[in-house]
């Protein structure tokens, strides 16, 4: 009976994720610790997959945060008596320990003063768009180098069109994980990382890579896939997902490309069969005989996504980066401003909407965190003589209306200050002359409403352009300056643009070049009149 019942409830600890231990490291990587204490200041690395920190020492406790495999924390100074804990048959205790903001109680069990291999806290993880396990667009090679180490970065010539190359870099040179990074300001500024060894370790989160038969990513899409140029000499590539599954991760150009190869026995009258047809359907008898496969994948990264720094594994950043001192404008009613960068942290001060914060200095680097559908960081601040941290999409460098606002325009004009005179370009658009009136603002900000010969464009009659903020920030503006659309839901388009309405008016918000957001209003009952 006493068997029976330490077996339910080492299985109870396991499903219940006392820790939040997933998929522990094999027994021989584990450290069996028993009565072992760390000194403060210590270093771990944990050894399992993933781990969690707790407000205290015991399962009933709270989780405030989420560690996983090759992350250092740092062993702080705890009074308490050690509290003893086994896991799966491995003893170690509680420990009090640090991981960037958080501070919290983890069990040491699988914490090792020993740092993993490189390839072993890689998280070999691609998101089309946006990174390659760690490499994003904010990037850099002095930074992969200190991450990875010398021997793990070399030169190397990426294939572009037509045969051509240029210089770029190799991440895992020689090794069946190599990626090649492609880049927009050569070892600064990633553009893309491309992908072509058949094997490797990086992954799609739909699972796939080089070498997945082009069967298993039709199953994925649920639809058949059409592709060309198989047959050619630079290989074949997918060219429609036809309204699929994978139409909106993966979108073709922009997020990623993906190539297409032939198996390796297929038939040579095959080939040359295919290679003839142009576009082809996945669905062919002639496709499926010659069982093609992912040959490359290109990721194209975004301008301003990022992996938090020192920290492979964790999803980009999504919040603006400000420098130390920017000044900043609380566009919530009441912003709570915590003691530490986490949800259950001590409330230092309740920040009124309107109110001007400041961007400290010397306090940790931003920590992801999505709230209310918006997505941004824990960013440092100081306001009225007290340092904190707050959600950073409800703070924007623009500052806030001074008055009930019907449109963008009336925004501009109310409460911005004119940075030139205003001017008027013709474009051409749709077969059809457009007069765009330009005003230029303090910050950057710039203000267009598009009309035609015959009045106000049928297509969104003005837009905000503003720099220094992010889609979802810009959510939180519209709302607030806009107050009709102050509770109307915002939806993320397949494209990547972020839209609201309130059946009446229709609010697009998307990311430009240059790190600029580009919002546009329509009215839709009636085309906006100046």
């Amino acid at each position: 009976m006493l068997r029976i019942l330490s077996a339910l409830l080492i299985a109870t600890f396991v499903h219940a994720q006392a820790p939040a231990i997933t998929s522990p490291a094999p027994a021989q990587e584990q450290p069996q610790t028993g009565s072992r204490i760390y000194l403060p200041g210590t270093k771990l690395y944990v050894k399992a997959t993933g781990l969690a920190f707790r407000r205290g020492p015991s399962l009933e406790t709270e989780r405030i945060h989420y560690i996983t495999r090759g992350d250092a924390v740092t062993v702080l100074e705890d009074n308490r008596v050690p509290v003893s804990f086994e896991a799966e048959g491995i003893k170690g205790h509680w420990i009090y320990v640090q991981h960037g903001a958080y501070k919290g109680y983890t069990f040491d069990g699988f914490l090792s003063p020993e740092p993993p291999a490189v390839d072993e806290r890689v998280d070999w993880t691609v998101i089309p768009g946006e990174r390659v396990g760690p490499i994003s667009s904010r990037s850099t090679y002095q930074e992969l180098v200190k991450e990875f180490g010398p021997q793990s970065v070399a030169e190397a010539m990426v294939d572009i069109a037509e045969g051509d190359t240029e210089p770029g870099t190799a991440l895992f040179p020689g090794k069946v994980d190599r990626a090649i990074i492609q880049w927009q300001t050569y070892r600064v500024r990633p553009k893309a990382v491309h992908l072509n060894q058949e094997g490797s370790r990086w992954k799609t989160p739909d699972g796939f890579g080089v070498g997945t038969p082009l069967e298993t990513l039709v199953q994925l899409n649920g639809k058949p896939i059409t592709f060309a140029g198989l047959g050619s000499e630079e290989g074949g590539h997918v060219t429609n997902w036809n309204g699929g599954a994978l139409a909106s991760k993966y979108a073709l150009g922009l997020k990623c490309d993906i190539g297409i190869g032939p198996a390796d026995n297929c038939a040579q009258e095959d080939m040359l069969a295919v290679a003839d047809m142009g576009e082809v359907s996945s669905d062919l008898a002639l496709v499926k005989r010659l069982n093609p496969k992912i040959s490359r994948i290109v990721i194209h990264l975004a301008a301003g996504s990022a992996a938090p720094s020192g920290k492979t594994g964790t999803a980009p950043l999504a919040g603006a980066t400000y420098p130390p001192d920017k000044e900043l404008f609380t566009y919530a009613s009441k912003l709570n401003m915590r003691s530490e960068a986490a949800l259950g942290a001590v409330v230092v001060s309740a920040i009124p909407y309107g109110s001007r914060v400041r961007v400290a200095s010397g306090m940790n680097p931003p920590v992801p965190l999505e709230a209310e559908n918006l997505r941004g960081n824990w960013l440092g601040i100081e306001f009225s003589g007290q340092r904190g941290y707050v959600f950073d999409a409800y703070l924007l460098p623009l500052t806030v209306p001074r008055q009930e606002c019907a449109s963008l325009a009336d925004y501009a004009k109310s409460t911005l200050k004119l940075a030139g005179t205003p001017r008027r370009e013709e474009r051409e658009q749709g077969g059809q002359r457009i007069a765009v009136d330009i005003t230029d603002y303090e910050g950057g900000v710039r203000f267009e409403e598009f009309s035609t010969e015959s009045g106000p464009v049928g297509g969104f009659g003005q837009s905000l352009i503003v720099p220094d903020i992010t889609p979802d920030q810009a959510v939180v503006f519209v709302r607030r300056c806009v107050p009709r659309l102050g509770q109307a839901a915002f939806s993320r388009n397949s494209n990547g643009s972020l839209s609201l309405t309130d059946g009446t008016t229709l609010v697009t918000i998307r990311a430009e070049q240059g790190g600029l957001v580009r919002i546009s209003q329509k009215d839709q009952a009636a085309p906006y009149q100046p």
